[in-house]
């Protein structure tokens, strides 16, 4: 019996040694409020826990040693201390992390023409890296932006490969496009100009879904996308990127930097290459359009005394493509022979921005564009001049920590100029040419007001005067409720106005064998929109999560929405005489693991429709327009070791209506399909070299092998052989790019600036 419990008592004792010692804690931000689902360890050994809901921790059965503590919570610095385990008393630590800057803080200035953090903002704001365009091994950004979730890149031309960006199921000329927070991409370059926005001078691009047309002009309907281009003292001092894929698609940037104490300058450019013709789905028309395109771009910013910002840039964009049947070249262009749509385009910009030398903040931008289309679409020949002077003059005044104004004047001017019936006149049965010369002179105030910590509201209002349609006033409020530190809550609310451009805006008015028929003289659209927005940020025990979403409601009056159904051989441009309404919601969620993986998943929900008025003041049933999907969704992840990242992204979309002939045998709407991206990329141990490689659309998703109908003959020719239903050559049937499945390899060299 003495022996078993001397037996007992060393089994005791060994299984009390073996339990170790303990630290124990608690976790607080700096406001001295507990942290809950913190990760607590030692570095380098199995030993952690995380912190409960009240922010306590626990870690027990630690053999005595030197060890370094380490806490860890997404979005705060992480803590490291030096503890020594003796293996004779319990440890109770108090720990305080130190906020750090988080990604709901990135500095943006879509929202107030100032830099200010989007969490501050009272506009919803997304600020996208190029990063995220390149997911995909996209090298522009137009292709790129199909990764914002509600953005859509629509292919609008089979042949020639053109398009247009949709937010929120809305096309393209609801949407004004940026650089540098001033208008210069719009009318004809809004179709071809946005391809030649390469990523490698791309700073971040701040996307606004909804109205912000107090500060950018009443067109601003869908939403804003505000390109905002590096500086030379943050960009690389070198920056080149090689980009092949296996349809010989050649992609290369070029981006320099250049310091010195009076001066910034940062030069480059970007080159385009295709010229293999292919034609995988056998209808003998180009898969995709041959393409050369060369963008050259300078910015300059002078280092002044005074700190303030005085900058300029200047762009030169040339580019040639042609698609049609595979025999084409270019004595062909405008006869009847062989089909082919062939476009030249150049175009020159020059913008700057100026701030003064005064107490109070005042700043001045402007810039101006020269764009110049000549092109073929079969026998059509469109060519067309626009040219576009802009300026901005601003106040940003702070009266105090709650109150800020902002006023402005701003002067748009431009002259457009094609061969179309647009700008022609006639005059005692002579038929002159008339370009379109408008004058858009305005003044805009916007006043920010905080009513307490959690409640702010902007209050803004803009009046322009258009020399063609007279006076346009454009409202907008909006209202800003934080419902606790990581939650907030904002409403939107103000009015658009569009002047529509059909030849500049809508490529199937050129493209095909439809005539265009204008029933009247077209009046300008008018639009009331509201945007609901929710966004709150989740700390969780495995990660942090940021969850966005929206409810959106637009009512127009005077939309021109093209009609192809009524006659088959024509596309009718009129004012609705009712009404069209675009309402849904999007859902955008991002995981940000402790592990290094990053998801970032969305949806958008859309119900569009329009009601025609019927003689007896009734409305019709709903109609839905053309290519506008019911739902659409975007997924990317990014997985990344020491050296090597993977990274995966799609797109999902709903069956969009599409113009069809009369007894057409294809369907009305297009499928449902997604199209699926991997990419692997390699950095070198010294980071500045990037090796990557990937394949775009994984699954080889194609549209219809007949969606140009009557390919073999597109010059009607043959209309009436053995063709009872009178189909005629109308490549308008589109929707997605008919390229496939295809792979790429690429090549960075990036030589970072050293960080002062």
């Amino acid at each position: 019996m003495k022996h078993l419990n001397l037996l007992l008592l060393i089994l005791i004792t060994s299984v009390h040694l073996s339990k170790g010692q303990s630290i124990k804690g608690i976790v607080k931000n700096e406001q001295n409020n507990p942290i809950p689902f913190a990760v607590v360890g030692l570095e380098g050994t199995p030993y952690g826990s995380t912190t409960d809901e009240k922010g306590y921790f626990e870690i027990s059965g630690i053999k005595p040693g030197k060890y370094v503590l380490i806490v860890n919570f997404l979005g705060y610095e992480k803590y490291k201390k030096p503890i020594n385990i003796d293996g004779k008393k319990e440890i109770f630590l108090s720990i305080q992390l130190k906020q750090m800057a988080m990604m709901f803080d990135e500095v943006t200035i879509s929202g107030s023409l100032s830099p200010i953090s989007m969490k501050n903002a009272t506009i919803p704001i997304e600020v996208v890296k190029p990063r995220l365009f390149e997911k995909s091994g996209n090298t522009n950004l137009f292709e790129g932006i199909n990764m914002v979730n509600g953005v859509r890149s629509q292919v609008n031309c089979n042949v020639c490969g053109t398009g247009d960006i949709h937010i929120n199921g809305m096309e393209g000329p609801y949407t004004i496009v940026l650089l540098d927070g001033m208008p210069m991409v719009g009318g004809l370059s809004t179709v071809y100009g946005l391809m030649g926005i390469p990523n490698s001078m791309i700073q971040q691009t701040e996307i606004i879904k909804g109205s912000n047309s107090v500060l950018y002009g009443s067109s601003a309907i869908a939403g804003i996308v505000n390109v905002i281009t590096k500086d030379a003292e943050t960009a690389p001092k070198v920056n080149i990127g090689y980009q092949v894929s296996n349809w010989l698609e050649n992609n290369l940037d070029l981006g320099f930097s250049f310091n010195t104490k009076k001066i910034g300058i940062l030069t480059g450019g970007n080159l385009f290459f295709y010229d293999n013709p292919k034609d995988l789905n056998g209808d003998n028309f180009t898969d995709i359009p041959v393409q050369n395109r060369q963008s050259i771009f300078t910015k300059i910013n002078l280092k002044r005394k005074s700190k303030k910002n005085f900058s300029v840039f200047g762009r030169y964009f040339n580019e040639s493509r042609w698609g049609g049947e595979m025999q084409w070249t270019k004595e062909f262009a405008g006869t009847d022979s062989i089909y082919g749509e062939t476009i030249s385009t150049r175009r020159y910009e020059v913008l700057s921005s100026y701030e003064f030398n005064t107490k109070i903040p005042i700043s001045w931008n402007g810039g101006f564009s020269y764009h110049k289309q000549n092109s073929f679409y079969g026998t059509t020949k469109f060519d067309a001049v626009q040219q576009l002077l802009f300026n901005r003059l601003y106040m940003h005044k702070k009266f105090s920590n709650i109150h800020q104004l902002l006023v402005g004047i701003s002067f748009l001017y431009e002259n457009y100029d094609d061969n179309t019936p647009a700008t022609q006149t006639s005059q005692d049965s002579i038929i002159q040419n008339q370009p379109s010369i408008t004058y858009l002179p305005g003044i805009f105030l916007k006043n920010e007001y905080k009513h307490s910590e959690k409640l702010q509201s902007t209050i803004g209002l803009r009046y322009d005067y258009n020399s063609v349609h007279g006076n346009i006033f454009t409202p907008q409020i909006g209202f800003k409720y934080d419902l606790s530190e990581y939650s907030s809550l904002r409403l939107v609310s103000g009015t658009g106005y569009r002047i529509v451009h059909v030849f500049t805006e809508d490529h199937a008015a050129l493209t095909g064998s439809r005539d265009v028929i204008f029933t009247e003289n077209l009046k300008p659209e008018k639009s009331y929109n509201s945007t609901l927005h929710y966004n709150k940020f989740i700390n969780t025990k495995w990660g942090f999560m940021n969850l966005k979403s929206s409810l959106f409601y637009y009512y127009f009056t005077n939309r021109i929405l093209p009609d192809y159904e009524t006659n088959d051989n024509a596309i009718i441009y009129s004012n609705l005489n009712g009404f069209s309404v675009n309402r849904g919601m999007s859902i955008d969620l991002t995981a940000n693991f402790e592990i290094p993986l990053i998801i970032n998943m969305g949806i958008t929900l859309i119900d569009s429709y329009y009601r025609d008025k019927m003689p007896d003041n009734s409305f019709s049933e709903k109609k839905r327009p053309m290519l506008t999907e019911n739902f659409s969704s975007t997924t990317t992840a990014t997985y990344t070791l020491k050296k090597f990242s993977f990274d995966y992204s799609s797109t999902l979309y709903s069956p969009m209506k599409l113009p069809v002939l009369e007894n057409d045998y294809r369907p009305e709407y297009s499928p449902w399909f997604s199209i699926h991206n991997f990419k692997i990329t390699y950095k070198t141990p010294k980071k500045h070299l990037t090796f990557y490689t990937g394949v775009n659309n994984i699954f080889d998703f194609k549209p219809r092998k007949d969606a140009i109908m009557r390919a073999f003959d597109p010059f009607d020719k043959q209309v009436n052989v053995n063709n009872p239903y009178g189909y005629t050559f109308d490549p308008g049937y589109v929707y997605t790019s008919n390229q496939g499945r295809y792979f790429y390899f690429g090549i960075k060299y990036n030589l970072e600036r050293k960080k002062n």
